[in-house]
């Protein structure tokens, strides 16, 4: 594959990645922005969102997990929907 096709598809991929994440609520989708897809450490996107360390690795950790089990319930596409509105796909605990 040539250097431009694989940019196309970068591309492609990194714009589909970043409407799901856009589906989560905005404080994770922001934490799995800086941490997953920037790259920063939980200390620079603290600063970044002005919050705790401990704050964006769990809103990063919580988005993720979202995301995947959103991935392996429904496939490689994000759902349809506004920003901030997506889906909260909690496993449901089992009653004691």
């Amino acid at each position: 594959m040539d250097d431009t096709a694989a940019c196309a598809l970068e591309a492609v991929s990194t714009a589909a990645a970043v409407r799901l994440i856009a589906t989560l609520p905005p404080d994770q989708a922001e934490a799995v922005l800086l941490r997953a897809v920037v790259g920063l450490d939980a200390v620079s996107a603290g600063r970044v969102l002005g919050k705790r360390p401990g704050a964006v690795r769990t809103a990063a950790c919580r988005g993720l997990r979202t995301l995947a089990r959103y991935l392996e319930q429904a496939g490689d596409y994000p759902p349809p929907g506004k920003p901030g509105t997506g889906p909260h796909l909690r496993r449901a605990r089992p009653r004691q």
